[in-house]
């Protein structure tokens, strides 16, 4: 992740010429002394000096609507500028920063990595294709059942023991209220099996 890769500059010496700059882990942000967020927006295309280049923090135009001219991260006397603050990193961890933000802003077109064939040697539980002989397995099917008898057995559940006679079933009928003609033809019918 990009803010992995940001992690990894030693930010305390960044920040030393800038008291009362944070650098803010979780968001992957550099924080002004005002509390006002700066996020990576651009990568020195090359150093600056040999084994340095220069990454520019940003915040967005008018980000700073109330903050006047500053040496730290502001030095344009123009409203609405855009406030930035530039640090000198490894050339390393900028070339890396470069392709993971390009990588974020959708503007690799052509990746060029190559997908490395596997070459270890497969462990018990590798992947193959299958082996199965359906063809087969219907052969012996087919012979194993061909002179089988098959018995089935069903064992019914018990009949369901017969209902209080002094208990109603619900208030309707502990009322004696007229039934519907569903409940007067499941009273009436008959036994099953009758």
């Amino acid at each position: 992740m990009l803010i992995e890769k940001l992690a990894e500059l030693d930010w305390p010496s960044m920040l030393a010429r800038r008291p009362g700059w944070v650098w803010e882990a979780a968001t992957g942000e550099v924080l002004c002394p005002d509390g006002r967020a700066l996020t990576l927006a651009t990568v020195r295309r090359g150093p600056h000096v040999p084994g340095r280049t220069g990454i520019i923090f940003l915040r967005p135009v008018g980000g700073y609507e109330e903050c006047g001219p500053r040496e730290a991260c502001l030095r344009s006397p123009k409203d609405r500028a855009a406030k930035h603050a530039e640090f000198s990193i490894p050339a390393d961890i900028a070339d890396r920063l470069r392709e993971r933000l390009a990588l974020v802003r959708g503007k690799v077109e052509n990746d060029a990595r190559t997908i490395e064939p596997v070459t270890t040697p497969p462990g018990p539980l590798a992947v193959a294709g299958p082996r199965f002989l359906p063809a087969r397995a219907r052969r012996d099917f087919r012979d194993c059942f061909l002179a089988s008898t098959l018995r089935i057995r069903v064992d019914l559940p018990p009949p369901e023991p017969p209902r209080p006679r002094l208990v109603a079933v619900d208030v309707g009928d502990r009322q004696r209220r007229r039934k519907t003609w569903q409940q007067n033809v499941d009273r009436y019918a008959l036994p099953v099996g009758t």
